[in-house]
């Protein structure tokens, strides 16, 4: 794009709204076409989520030709099921609506004709309005639809090394035959590097029928996988039953595809292997095979001919997916989703009114949200029937184009209980129920009042050059080992384990809301202790954990496994949490924390997601007491009030962006 139209674009980026599932930012802007484009005007939304300090990635959904895909082509980044597969992987989600003169869709489908250019001026934009500069250089999950799956293959072979994976849903390269009058398709052959990019194409199965519409588009997804995977390419292939060109459920198969993909591909930069940041290569030896004919599945071994006979399946998981996906056209979601959050409660005089935050089940999307008042069911919140695009009247629900249903338009998440006689805020709860009626965890109200109160609170900076002002070392001595560097605090590796050298608050804090930002070191091992007092001359706390995971428990998966691991944002020996949505980032790379320690309730957060949620009174609470290392003191972590500290455990861990709010009661 030429310099001269720079200022007509930033006229032209507005900050749109704040997501009303998790209170996260979505800028819009607007690309000119250049004079030697063949495109209109290509207009783009992204959706940065809330407490990510610093975006991985982005997921990228183009939508396909036409009026119709066009027309709400920017809410595929409002789409609040992919929006949840962003926040756990803390990526940006983006769409677009790109505007074709005379409604040819050739002019964009060619990613050189200008539509590749817009793209890459729109996040140099979205960049610099979010103030995430990291979008410039992060790499790209692609999706696309129709003449978007095209213009998706495309860009896969014009940059291969940006991309982490690719999702065509019924496009290759170009249908078979097609014309071209300015640029042409790549070939097949023409980028050894897109090889390498893991790539799966899917489409339905009438769509490869003799005489349908969209043949020729078809046989040319299998003109270029059968290339690829006879050269060996981490490529796949889905073929969905009973559909034609609608997307139907094929975001079952999509969103799984880019969650196993994305920690496959995405280098831990914490681990001494992994000093450049570059894209890694899937294994080309431990994987599982797909035979499209018989959809039978199994470990990689030495299969060398028909490869194009065959898909590459990341691991066994992935591989019971797309089987299941190829014979069914439906995925099985055994996993509840993550509970609602912020339930706040205004009590009026004849009734009481309900609202709450959540984020999608990842797998599966919102059936419904089910109220409950002193544990007795006295509601639910669903969708709007359609008898084509949901027929069940769940609250989420998409079209043809894989768009929200209603656009932007989703019922909000509001009740009202007219029958509220003597109910207090905290005897109300909320879950969600995701499409295969599996319920989550209950999350409990809070009065709107002392919400309102929370939020009008002045946050305290903890973290500024003169650290020493807000921390000390035990006993009131000076610190050692800690450092104040480009507004990071950091504790390098350090003999002494434990509390000589760990940091702790000068005030005591009672009532409060802690956030920081951490970054854990190769091995490592902290925490953030508070409500601190001297138990028989120890000083003890609740402790919010912070862990190199992978390191200390390798493969360990908290929503699947039976065994207790505490793992990072837990409640150390005291509470696993919830982690139907597992929003971790790996050691080497920042993650926000966040504890709310108010009375006897204690909230954990962990970028953006509520971990845990457990009230202190309760008796579930002391038993887990009982069972752990602090049985010896039955009313370990029910005080109130305490010191915070930071904790040194002889590995190399950094701090910043601590602050601090006093809430009111």
């Amino acid at each position: 794009m030429r310099q001269s139209r720079r200022k007509g674009w930033i006229e032209r980026l507005l900050l749109i709204l704040l997501s009303p599932l998790t209170q996260a930012a979505t800028f819009d802007c607007t690309i000119e076409p250049g004079s030697d484009h063949a495109i209109g005007k290509a207009h783009y939304r992204i959706w940065i989520p809330e407490e990510t300090p610093e975006l991985r990635g982005i997921i990228f959904r183009q939508h396909g030709c036409g009026q119709g895909a066009r027309k709400l082509g920017l809410e595929h980044a409002d789409d609040i099921q992919w929006q949840t597969l962003a926040q756990k992987h803390g990526f940006a989600l983006m769409g677009s609506q790109i505007w074709a003169p005379e409604e040819d869709c050739s002019t964009w489908t060619m990613p050189e004709d200008g539509s590749a250019n817009a793209f890459l001026s729109a996040i140099k934009l979205l960049a610099r309005a979010s103030g995430h500069a990291e979008l410039d250089h992060v790499p790209w999950c692609l999706w696309g639809h129709s003449g978007g799956a095209i213009w998706t293959v495309n860009m896969a072979y014009l940059f291969p090394e940006r991309i982490i994976a690719a999702f065509p849903r019924s496009g290759g390269l170009s249908p078979v035959g097609r014309k071209y009058t300015r640029s042409h398709p790549k070939r097949p052959d023409s980028s050894k590097a897109t090889l390498g990019v893991p790539i799966l194409f899917c489409y339905g199965k009438q769509e490869y029928q003799s005489g349908n519409r969209f043949y020729d588009l078809i046989a040319g997804v299998h003109e270029v996988f059968d290339y690829g995977r006879k050269h060996h390419a981490p490529w796949a292939l889905a073929v969905h039953p009973d559909s034609e060109h609608e997307n139907s459920q094929s975001r079952q198969l999509a969103i799984r595809f880019f969650d196993k993909i994305i920690p496959a591909r995405l280098s831990d930069p914490a681990h001494p292997e992994n000093k450049d940041q570059v894209l890694k290569t899937l294994p080309t030896k431990k994987h599982w095979i797909g035979l499209h004919e018989s959809l039978e599945t199994f470990e990689a071994s030495n299969l060398q001919s028909n490869l194009h006979e065959s898909s590459y399946l990341l691991n066994k998981t992935f591989a019971a997916d797309w089987q299941s996906f190829c014979q069914n056209g439906h995925i099985p979601d055994t996993s509840p989703p993550t509970r609602p959050h912020n339930l706040r409660v205004e009590q009026e005089q004849y009734r009481t009114k309900l609202q709450w935050n959540a984020y999608a089940d990842m797998e599966s999307g919102i059936q419904s949200f089910r109220i409950y008042r002193k544990g007795k069911l006295i509601g639910e919140i669903a969708g709007v029937l359609n008898r084509q695009w949901n027929p069940t009247g769940a609250y989420q629900a998409w079209n043809y184009s894989d768009q929200p249903l209603h656009g932007r338009e989703l019922l909000p998440m509001v009740f009202t209980d007219g029958n509220a006689a003597n109910a207090q805020p905290e005897d109300y709860q909320v879950s969600t129920v995701n499409k295969e009626g599996l319920e989550s965890r209950l999350t409990q109200g809070i009065n709107l009042v002392e919400w309102s109160l929370r939020n009008q609170s002045v946050w305290t900076n903890l973290s500024d050059a003169d650290f020493l002002t807000h921390w000390e070392g035990p006993d009131g001595h000076k610190p050692r080992g800690w450092k104040w560097e480009n507004e990071i605090l950091s504790m390098s590796p350090n003999k002494n384990k434990g509390s000589q050298t760990s940091l702790y608050s000068k005030e005591i804090y009672e009532n409060f809301e802690f956030q920081f930002q951490f970054r854990i070191g190769f091995g490592g091992n902290s925490g953030v202790k508070y409500r601190m007092q001297d138990y028989d001359g120890q000083f003890l706390g609740p402790e919010y954990q912070i862990l190199d995971d992978q390191q200390h428990y390798p493969g360990y998966n908290p929503a699947k496994s039976t065994e207790t691991r505490y793992i990072t944002g837990t409640l150390y020996v005291l509470d696993m949490g919830d982690w139907n949505l597992d929003p971790r980032h790996p050691p080497g790379t920042w993650n926000t924390g966040r504890i709310i320690s108010n009375g006897n309730r204690i909230e954990h957060w962990i970028n953006g997601v509520k971990i845990v949620d457990t009230s202190t009174h309760t008796e579930e609470f002391k038993q887990a007491i009982q069972r752990s290392k602090f049985k010896k003191w039955p009313h370990y972590g029910q005080n109130t009030e305490g010191r915070i500290m930071l904790q040194d455990h002889g590995t190399r861990v950094e701090f910043r962006g601590l602050k601090i709010k006093r809430l009111q009661k």
